[in-house]
């Protein structure tokens, strides 16, 4: 499997002495060096997936965050809020509790 450039140069810090040229060795010997090698670029692709998929959920979180942001503000917007102070998701609250107290046949205190 060929590897990326980012992933070779992570792999020589990982295990630097098995990418040291092994030239007039036993084929033994070079055997276990390629096994270290490719050891070493096995372990260096999953932490380089593994970062990347953390910064693939924080962009994915921030975009749920920033969809339901903006469900908030059309929320509160078509019931009559306006930014005067009072942020969005509190007016949505206060109306919830006004609409549930009236429901039970009370009156909101506030």
């Amino acid at each position: 499997m060929p590897y990326d450039k980012d992933v070779k140069e992570l792999a020589y810090t990982i295990d630097p002495p098995c990418w040291e040229s092994y030239s007039g060795q036993s084929r033994y010997f070079k055997a276990v060096m390629d096994d270290r090698r490719n050891a070493a670029l096995k372990k260096a692709q999953e932490q380089i997936d593994a970062v990347k998929n953390r910064q693939a959920e924080r962009q994915a979180q921030k975009d749920r965050e920033r969809r339901t942001g903006a469900h908030v503000l059309e929320a509160a917007r078509s019931l009559g809020w306006s930014d005067d102070g009072e942020g969005a998701l509190e007016f949505l609250l206060r109306r919830t509790r006004e609409v549930a107290i009236e429901d039970c046949g009370g009156s909101p205190s506030r």
